[in-house]
C-alpha cells in the first residue's frame, strides 16, 4: 500500500527517482530491522523480538497516518 502512495506526492517527471529512493530506504530499513530482530532473539528470547517487531509496526502505522493527515494528496498536473 505504501508504494501506491508515492505517485501522489511527486510529479511524473520524478516518479522513477521517488520509487528508487523509496526502495533504497525500505531495503535499508528491512536489513537493519532484521539484524535487530535476530540480535534480540539470540540474546534474549523470541518474545522480546516479537514485541520489538510489533512495537515498530504500530509506530509505522501511526507515522503513516500522521504523514497522510499532514500532507494531503494533491492532483499532479501532466505537462
Amino acid at each position: 500500500m505504501q508504494r501506491a502512495v508515492v505517485p501522489r506526492y511527486v510529479s511524473l517527471v520524478l516518479c522513477g527517482t521517488a520509487y528508487g529512493i523509496y526502495n533504497v530506504v525500505v531495503g535499508i530499513g528491512f536489513f537493519v530491522s532484521n539484524v535487530a530482530f535476530g540480535y534480540l532473539w539470540d540474546n534474549f528470547n523470541l518474545g522480546v523480538a516479537i514485541f520489538y517487531s510489533m512495537l515498530f509496526a504500530f509506530d509505522a502505522i501511526i507515522g503513516m497516518f500522521i504523514f497522510i493527515k499532514k500532507y494531503p494528496t494533491t492532483k499532479v498536473q501532466v505537462s
